[in-house]
């Protein structure tokens, strides 16, 4: 497995779309007592309260919850797509995913004390096709593509497609890696924030710890560059509260904080130091930058940030004002208590200061599982006819990956109750219960005569070639049919959940092949 450091590029409303969203917040939003106070006490950094101890232990159990599936170009998909040539289709992405990346989302958000978010059919389905899209064409993940706008539109892809995935892609954040990982990688990469083209803003986290945001999106796809484009919905405005739900959100946050989410664990080689943050949904006027201390009160050491950053104008996460920084030349060490002073901000003359005891939230890195690969994509019942497997018979799998095979065996002409169908690969594994799957590519799942009309969609000026039967033992009869030209068929054959259409004349055509007008 190829694996590439990540590359992020967070989105600029005022920049890229000329409006701004709404950042108003009433005078009479709720505070949060333990990060807007100006003095704080001191706690001793080698024990932790029974307060603490508490937090911790919630945490703790939070994060092992969370799914550390790994994911693929042939595993991700729930359903069949064509995202490289005519005819272009976008397909769906595993429901365990989407619900995966909103789950770490929410529990990054759960560490600095924003509630939950939820994502949405309508957002996943947008985000799925600004993600399909940049996939589709390969786009360089060297450039921002935001808007699209270091890419040139195929000519596979239909122009309200693309002016519909320019749309999505100005108002997501987007993220891209090479290779195999978790759903849980890419969100982390977007809170680590320390791999962007934009430089040190932590545009993304702003994004994804927004006291704003109620909904998301979620969308991924794989390049045949093996690059993944995972777009993450955020800033559509029906998305968005009018209110926050916090005034101020540091990262890391006040309290207890685990000491891993502050270390770059991904291409340690090449990755930046994590930034920290302080985002205020109100505006912050300062006479310049602020100045940002930092210091172990268990060693008593202070350091001056480095790098301190005002990216208040990009307004992301649909904040204010919002600061980044790195606390360089100060060692991080679990059970040590860290206090941070934001100096220069007219609204707080002392300063505003806030302190951050760090904890180990793991004792090893959480085992990856396949597991959730062998959930249902298509929750339906039914029966199926083993047709055509060679030599006569098929082997039962005891997942839909990786082709586990058992010591059993379905002969051609049998049939078998079905309880449900994954997408892996390509192609559609039926689920017979009791752990044993069958490859769909060797089932018949539905044979009926059914009249009507089709017309062959593919590349301009190309053609498609007829297969001789809908069955694994098909061949290509030699026999054209040019784009867009209509055919009348007689009978569909859905063979391992694709269906077949019968021309006549021993001519059978793919439905990835055609568009069906009745």
């Amino acid at each position: 497995m190829s694996v590439h450091k990540p590359y992020l590029y967070s989105i600029a409303i005022l920049g890229m779309l000329g409006i701004t969203l709404s950042a108003t917040v009433p005078a009479n939003a709720a505070t949060d007592s333990s990060t807007d106070s100006t003095t704080q006490p001191v706690a001793p950094a080698s024990d932790y309260t029974t307060a603490e101890q508490q937090k911790i232990n919630t945490l703790r159990e939070q994060y092992q919850q969370l799914d550390q599936t790994p994911y693929s170009t042939e595993t991700i998909y729930a359903s069949p797509t064509n995202l490289y040539n005519y005819p272009f289709r976008v397909g769906t992405i595993k429901n365990n995913y989407i619900q995966s990346s909103t789950q770490w989302i929410n529990y990054y958000r759960e560490l600095v004390g924003l509630p939950k978010v939820t994502a949405t059919n309508g957002d996943n389905a947008s985000a799925q096709l600004g993600a399909s899209v940049m996939a589709g064409i390969s786009a360089n993940p060297m450039l921002s593509q935001h808007s699209l706008a270091n890419s040139l539109k195929p000519a596979f892809i239909p122009t309200k497609t693309w002016q519909k995935a320019q749309y999505i892609t100005n108002i997501s954040n987007l993220y891209f890696r090479a290779g195999e990982e978790t759903a849980g990688d890419a969100i982390t990469g977007l809170i680590a924030d320390n791999n962007n083209i934009d430089g040190n803003d932590t545009g993304h986290r702003a994004w994804v710890l927004s006291p704003y945001l109620q909904t998301i999106g979620i969308g991924a796809a794989y390049g045949q560059n093996d690059w993944k484009y995972m777009d993450m919905l955020v800033a559509d405005p029906g998305q968005l509260t009018n209110r926050a739900e916090k005034d101020v959100v540091t990262y890391p946050s006040a309290g207890v904080f685990p000491i891993e989410e502050l270390q770059s664990e991904q291409d340690t080689a090449h990755s930046k130091q994590i930034p920290w943050s302080i985002y205020f949904a109100d505006a912050q006027q300062t006479s310049g930058t602020p100045t940002v201390t930092i210091k172990d009160d268990t060693t008593n050491k202070s350091v001056t940030a480095a790098d301190v950053m005002d990216a208040s104008s990009s307004q992301y996460g649909n904040y204010a004002s919002i600061y980044t920084f790195t606390p360089k030349g100060l060692a991080l060490v679990k059970n040590h208590q860290y206090t941070v002073k934001v100096t220069g901000l007219a609204n707080y003359p002392e300063g505003y200061s806030y302190s951050v005891k760090l904890f180990s939230i793991r004792d090893q890195t959480p085992q990856k599982s396949t597991k959730a690969l062998k959930q249902i994509d298509v929750p339906e019942t039914g029966a199926l006819t083993i047709k055509s497997a060679p030599d006569g018979q098929t082997q039962l799998l005891s997942a839909p990956i990786y082709y586990r095979g058992l010591n059993k065996y379905v002969k051609n002409g049998t049939s078998w109750r079905y309880f449900g169908k994954t997408f892996i690969n390509g192609q559609y594994f039926y689920d017979l219960g009791n752990n044993e799957w069958v490859n769909g590519r060797f089932t018949e799942i539905s044979n009926s005569p059914k009249q009507g009309t089709l017309t062959i969609d593919t590349a301009p000026n190309s053609q498609v070639i007829g297969y001789s039967s809908p069955y694994y033992d098909q061949q290509p009869t030699g026999r054209a049919f040019k784009n867009a030209s209509a055919w009348k068929y007689t009978q569909v054959v859905n063979i391992g959940g694709i269906n077949w259409y019968n021309l006549g004349g021993g001519q059978w055509l793919s439905a990835a092949d055609v568009s069906i007008i009745n």
